[in-house]
């Protein structure tokens, strides 16, 4: 198998026809660009392409640089703003995550369920949002804990969408 160099790599998966995960280093307009001679605006405005990134820890300060790379879909860890990252992708880019990874280990069911109310309430409405962990389940998670995740959310989700379409108009 030929060795392929970070350079390389980092070209064929902006180039590639399908969603890739590129790091988010990769994505800021400059960096990219002179890593690879190609912007990331540059590749995405082919229609049949996409890329999406994740956000880990306290990210703020580069919010506003990725998302205008024009990238089309973000997770995000925990400790970054749920809210600041729906404002600034102002409907321009799907959101995954922002669900603490601690609660899948350590967390209550209460915990947990502020954190997914919290989570649904802020970025459901009109944004692509997509109810997850931060950034992983870990690996001594509990059963009972990552079932609550998925039972309630799927409920609150419910009910939430359900509330949605009562507030528009007919």
């Amino acid at each position: 198998m030929a060795e392929c160099s970070g350079k390389k790599h980092i070209i064929s998966a902006l180039m590639r026809r399908y969603t890739d995960r590129i790091p988010v280093t990769v994505l800021i307009g400059p960096y990219c660009s002179r890593l690879t001679n190609y912007s990331v605006k540059e590749i995405l405005q082919d229609a049949k392409k996409s890329a999406e990134a994740h956000l880990a820890f306290y990210n703020r300060l580069i919010m506003e640089d990725v998302v205008e790379t024009g990238i089309n879909f973000l997770s995000l860890d925990a400790p970054s703003s749920l809210q600041r990252l729906i404002q600034i992708g102002n409907g321009k880019v799907a959101v995954m995550g922002n669900i603490p990874t601690t609660l899948f280990n350590a967390g209550t069911h209460q915990e947990m369920e502020t954190a997914i109310r919290d989570c649904i309430q802020t970025a459901a409405e009109g944004s692509g949002y997509i109810l997850a962990s931060g950034c992983e389940i870990p690996m001594n998670s509990t059963e009972d804990r990552i079932s609550h995740f998925f039972n309630y959310g799927r409920q609150y989700g419910r009910q939430f969408m359900s509330n949605l379409e009562k507030r528009r108009p007919a």
